[in-house]
């Protein structure tokens, strides 16, 4: 996954480590705030509020290479479009998880 970035961000901006540590850092903190949002009370079935957070998240994944989210942030959104609860849960529990796997990979 960080190798995944990294390896964006080489080809797409052509920087150095040291500099792609600054942006994962960022997009981790984006991904904090992200999952801060989907732990708020009731959003599971807020689906202009999930609507609203996975457009936040496509466009920070997909500018970092982070396309296993990018995947997770479209499977919850098209979950929201269609006011399916069950499935945004399961999309909101899946994100959780890859969060916790990014940041072990830290």
């Amino acid at each position: 996954m960080k190798a995944d970035i990294a390896a964006h961000l080489k080809e797409l901006l052509e920087l150095e480590d040291d500099e792609i540590n600054e942006f994962y850092d960022a997009f981790i903190k984006e991904f904090d705030k992200s999952c801060v949002d989907l732990q708020e009370p009731g959003v599971d079935s807020d689906f202009q509020k999930l609507r609203i957070i996975t457009h936040t998240m496509f466009g920070y994944c997909e500018n970092m290479g982070a396309m296993d989210l990018f995947a997770l942030a479209k499977e919850l959104n098209a979950a929201a479009k269609a006011e399916d609860v069950p499935t945004c849960q399961a999309s909101i529990q899946k994100i959780f998880r890859m969060h916790e796997a990014y940041l072990a990979e830290g």
